[in-house]
């Protein structure tokens, strides 16, 4: 987004105002065709069209939602997409920001494209983190744990990637060096982008015939509107 910021804003002349707003005209464009080609080009599963009989029931309804909140495993598993999935939209709008303003104690002075650069090493880790936590199918670290523990293997995978992304966080907090600080936010995001594998490795065994509103739904955006509050609130404070 930085590049094609400064592509608006040095290429076409528009004010800065002007180019971050044309700005999101691009991802929205990329959005709208995909979306369109999908709608019309792909199916929702291997074996066609999805039908509620799948799940062992005749119609799907909103108070399928209600009948999933009363199992209190959903509420947890509400919770931990949070800390992984929106932990992840929290990072994705704040960290160029953050390695562009802060004062870099080893004298690295970064400029917005190559702070967007930086930044985007965070999320560039779904390249392979995710599959390793878990994936669509299991992943390789939720699927190694599962094979010797059983369904509980699973669990203890995604406490472990949650508590690898808490230290990568911690480590990446009290970074005052950019060249110490990139490690650390490699590592954080390890974490954060196993974790949320390894929800895919839990999420379609909690309640079979709620599949697909069992597992905290789009619950991540939640988590990251509460991580960017507080990351607001404690900019207000100083």
């Amino acid at each position: 987004m930085p590049l094609i910021y400064g592509m608006f804003l040095n290429g076409f002349g528009m004010s800065k105002s002007a180019s971050w707003r044309v700005s999101m005209l691009v991802p929205a464009a990329i959005f709208s065709t995909v979306a369109t080609l999908m709608w019309f080009f792909s199916q929702d599963t291997p074996h066609g069209k999805f039908d509620a009989t799948q799940l062992g029931k005749s119609k799907v309804s909103p108070m399928d939602y209600v009948q999933c909140l009363k199992d209190p495993r959903v509420p947890i598993m509400i919770m931990q997409y949070g800390a992984c999935f929106g932990t992840e939209l929290a990072m994705n709008n704040r960290l160029a920001l953050h390695f562009k303003d802060y004062d870099w104690s080893d004298g690295v002075v970064l400029s917005v494209s190559a702070a967007g650069l930086a930044a985007s090493a965070f999320g560039l880790m779904n390249l392979f983190a995710r599959s390793w936590g878990g994936g669509g199918g299991g992943g390789i670290f939720s699927d190694f744990m599962f094979a010797r523990m059983g369904f509980p293997g699973r669990i203890w995978a995604q406490f472990l990637a949650l508590t690898l992304e808490g230290l990568g966080l911690l480590l990446f907090g009290h970074m005052t060096a950019f060249s110490a600080a990139l490690p650390c936010l490699l590592l954080f995001s390890l974490g954060a982008q196993m974790a949320e594998g390894t929800s895919y490795g839990i999420a379609p065994f909690m309640i079979p015939q709620h599949l697909g509103r069992d597992g905290g739904g789009r619950r991540e955006p939640r988590g990251g509107h509460r991580d960017a509050a507080v990351l607001h609130a404690d900019a207000g404070r100083r």
